[in-house]
């Protein structure tokens, strides 16, 4: 079998259901990315080993759900301890990018404050100003009905 369970649709999976029945019957290796199990290492995208037991009727029955990974050779660690390196490198720069995208999420929220403050400044002083403008116009009323007043005593 050439394809991966992990790849299969629904429809490949209802055609060739014989192959896959056989595949699992016995299973020895269990997918460490989406938990399939099957007999064959070829068949699962992250295999690795099933620790099991045998039964008095020697029907093997899992016993264990801690799984083995499959390196043996020191071949294999070296290429997995090179992946673990690129994964980790890979978290490192997931990070930074996380970290660089809150950064300017940040700022970007610090430049609309300061955008929020100079308005509230600008309408501040206009306010100011509107009240002066009230005070010297109800001043200069009040005069001339202190004015007016006199002129009417006068009369």
């Amino acid at each position: 079998m050439t394809k991966r369970l992990c790849k299969y649709r629904r429809v490949e999976i209802s055609a060739q259901l014989g192959e896959i029945t056989q595949l699992v019957a016995q299973p020895k290796y269990m997918c460490g990315s989406c938990t399939r199990v099957a007999s064959h290492r070829s068949a699962l995208c992250k295999p690795r080993l099933l620790e099991t037991a045998t039964v008095s009727a020697g029907n093997s029955v899992i016993a264990n759900s801690a799984m083995t990974p499959l390196a043996t050779t020191p071949r294999e660690t070296d290429i997995k301890a090179d992946a673990n390196h690129t994964r980790h490198s890979k978290q490192d720069k997931r990070a930074v990018k996380a970290a660089k995208k809150a950064l300017k999420k940040q700022s970007k929220a610090q430049k609309k404050l300061a955008k929020l403050v100079k308005k509230s400044q600008k309408l501040a002083k206009q306010q100011r100003k509107l009240e002066l403008k009230y005070q010297h116009l109800a001043h200069k009323a009040d005069k001339r009905v202190a004015n007016i007043a006199t002129q009417t005593q006068l009369h």
